[in-house]
């Protein structure tokens, strides 16, 4: 993948899962994260298979956090495992070839995600967010561009993903905007 553009993250959205998968696609964006930690199983599995038959056929990747059996059940484009999710190689046999990403929260934690091969690697958050329950302390600008010497790309300010492909040397970057309050975002995204 050469370049994520923008990785928009569902978390507890006020619109509906629908209604912002519609406007990722009709807009081009990139990536688009199911994370949802209070669903039930069944709830996941119904907005997951939504949202793959709004995405499918487009240039918009449907992925799925932490849940390989659901990412396998709804056919999604990537897998996105944090650093307490089931390990990287055994998540690859519930889904085989499907892409799979780690969120990283030091340099040391990316470095150890690199031996495992990931699609991308997920490095921050940059700045304080109120998105988790128990949020990571922010890395800053400093500590996230020290990742870069052996990273390629780079998108989002709360967090920056690197694609898979940092080994072919190119040092190019990109951060997107970080709308931070859901109304703000929910502005922005009509």
């Amino acid at each position: 993948m050469e370049n994520f553009g923008t990785y928009i993250i569902l978390t507890r959205p006020q619109l509906p899962y629908s209604v912002i998968a519609e406007k990722c696609v009709l807009h081009g964006v990139k990536m688009l994260q199911l994370r949802e930690k209070h669903l039930s199983d069944k709830e996941l599995i119904k907005i997951g298979k939504e949202i793959k038959s709004i995405t499918k056929n487009s240039s918009t990747n449907f992925v799925i956090n932490d849940r390989p059996d659901i990412a396998a059940i709804c056919d999604a484009d990537f897998l996105h495992l944090g650093q307490d999710d089931i390990p990287i190689n055994d998540a690859r046999s519930i889904v085989g070839n499907m892409k799979i990403g780690i969120s990283t929260h030091s340099i040391e934690q990316a470095k150890e995600a690199l031996k495992h091969h990931p699609d991308y690697i997920g490095f921050g958050p940059i700045f304080p967010t109120n998105a988790k329950a128990i949020p990571d302390p922010p890395r800053g600008y400093r500590t996230t561009s020290k990742s870069i010497a052996f990273c390629q790309r780079t998108s989002g300010c709360h967090r920056w993903y690197f694609s898979r492909k940092h080994r072919a040397g190119d040092k190019s970057w990109r951060k997107k905007h970080s709308y931070g309050s859901p109304l703000y975002a929910k502005h922005k995204i009509r």
